[in-house]
């Protein structure tokens, strides 16, 4: 998500985990907007927020046209275009692309097999997000998924708050298949987070497939 803003430390931090081999070659996928001088705060509220945020007049909550995008249009597009593993997509993204992450991870479960979700904006709508995972566990169905979740040490008190609950309700959950990690960054304020959070997450989510874990060996190159 927000493709505009988080692409360079995405890919940056792809290139070097990959010559460290914690991570295999992938296909980053960046959601952006076309045109110039764009209102990025407006644009991404309309379609990243599940539910109405701040301004209840149709600018925001359209999250499900949106995943429904992502499913329809653009994973079909990314498959039979490029050389992709249709077994294994991640999805990742920073505040209300956090919370758009986790909304996609409970609405479609089994879309994406890892979930990256950097200081998710979980607070919105009076926690909605709470309900939400609550609906989903009382549902019965599966997640089987890897997912990497955190926030930052000097976030604004409240945001952190209910992140920090999220990840609390999180750990009481016992869905077979699903993983997760939680990391709370120090000394870091909202936006800051987001290079040790996709890095992480990155490591995290793709742990599986990683061509070598642990310390590095004597005979890797340098």
């Amino acid at each position: 998500m927000d493709a505009y803003w988080d692409f360079p430390t995405v890919q940056t931090s792809y290139g070097n985990l990959v010559y460290d081999r914690t991570v295999p070659e992938f296909i980053i996928v960046g959601f952006g907007y076309a045109g110039e001088k764009l209102d990025f705060g407006t644009l991404r509220q309309w379609e990243l927020s599940p539910v109405p945020v701040d301004k209840p007049t149709g600018e925001s909550g359209h999250a499900a046209e949106f995943l429904e995008a992502i499913e329809q249009e653009i994973i079909p597009f990314v498959e039979r275009t490029y050389r992709v593993d249709p077994g294994f997509r991640v999805m990742a993204g920073s505040s209300l692309g956090g919370l758009f992450t986790l909304y996609a991870m409970y609405t479609k479960p089994g879309l994406f097999q890892g979930y990256i979700a950097v200081s998710p904006a979980a607070r919105e709508h009076h926690e909605w997000l709470l309900g939400y995972e609550d609906a989903f566990a009382r549902s019965g169905q599966p997640l089987k998924a890897r997912l990497y979740l955190s926030a930052a040490e000097d976030e604004w008190p409240m945001f952190r708050a209910a992140i920090e609950r999220f990840h609390e309700r999180l750990a009481g959950r016992r869905y077979p298949g699903f993983v997760f990690q939680y990391r709370l960054v120090d000394g870091m304020r909202h936006a800051g987070t987001k290079a040790e959070g996709y890095v992480r997450g990155m490591q995290f989510v793709f742990l599986p497939q990683a061509p070598e874990t642990g310390p590095m060996s004597e005979d890797h190159p340098y």
